[in-house]
């Protein structure tokens, strides 16, 4: 799923990149170069059928900073407090992931 990703207190604009994984609490995203650990960054992203485009905060947790064969290049970012809309759209996402897994198989 892309996402655009903005580094606080950076010049950068947006980077479009790509979520590994996504739950509640954070959320790994693909980005080379990877932000420093500590970095506060802003995640925007539209939720699959809904036209609603969410964005959330969080910081940096942990970055991983060189790849590995199907080993992605990028960052984990913890979220910030949750609201209850935010909690939902977020499920919605999740469970539209884990459908679109199933029917692969």
């Amino acid at each position: 799923m892309p996402v655009k990703v903005k580094v606080a207190d950076r010049d950068e604009e947006y980077r479009l990149t790509a979520l590994g994984d996504i739950s509640w609490g954070g959320v790994f995203i693909m980005m080379n170069p990877p932000a420093p650990v500590g970095s506060r960054v802003m995640v925007q992203f539209v939720v699959n059928d809904t036209n609603v485009s969410l964005e959330l905060w969080g910081t940096v947790v942990r970055s991983r900073p060189n790849g590995k064969p199907n080993i992605p290049i990028g960052v984990g970012v913890e979220f910030d407090p949750l609201d209850e809309d935010s909690r939902s759209l977020i499920q919605q996402l999740v469970y539209d992931e884990v459908m679109t897994l199933v029917k692969s198989f």
